[in-house]
């Protein structure tokens, strides 16, 4: 797992093997930033389930101005925090170690960009997006990438318009704006 672009591009990221994690490929990665563009610039990144982080630290690279990161098991959540000490990236960063949905009620902030990649098949996108609109933390203009198996099919209903959906290998990536 690397950076791939950016200021911090050809940086190998610290991982461990687990269960528990199935980090991002990095052509799938490459792709999703591909996708984003732009929109990435000055950007505030929400990686939800983040893992080992490599997605928000690649957003951070390619010039998101902040991300946060949630992790609830603390062994990865350390692990984000090397990471982005070793990219020099750890003053864009912040790192919640809890469970999303605790989260997602509690805070404030409003994002541009959020991705999830929760684990598959278990039905954790549909609620995860409830509670992103019901406390409105998605900037009326933002972004919602997700994640998720290729054969798991996601419809965000009425309220949201697909922008882009595609498969690479066992992976999909969906990417939503609000309806307006």
């Amino acid at each position: 797992m690397r950076i791939i672009a950016g200021s911090a591009g050809g940086i190998k990221l610290k991982s461990i093997k687990s269960r528990q994690v199935r980090p991002t490929l990095d052509r799938v990665k490459e792709a999703l930033f591909n996708m984003l563009g732009q929109s990435i610039l000055d950007s505030v990144f929400l990686d939800l389930y983040a893992g080992f982080g490599g997605i928000g630290i690649e957003a951070l690279s390619r010039g998101a101005k902040k991300v946060d990161f949630v992790e609830k098991n603390r062994k990865f959540a350390s692990i984000i925090k090397r990471n982005l000490n070793k990219t020099n990236l750890i003053n864009f960063g912040e790192i919640y170690c809890e469970d999303v949905y605790n989260f997602l009620q509690k805070t404030s902030t409003q994002y541009d960009i959020i991705f999830m990649d929760p684990p598959y098949k278990k039905g954790y996108v549909k609620k995860t997006i409830n509670i992103i609109l019901e406390n409105r933390i998605l900037n009326s203009r933002g972004l919602i990438v997700i994640e998720t198996a290729s054969d798991e099919k996601i419809d965000l209903g009425k309220k949201f318009q697909m922008i882009r959906e595609r498969k690479y290998g066992g992976s999909q990536i969906y990417i939503y704006k609000l309806s307006l």
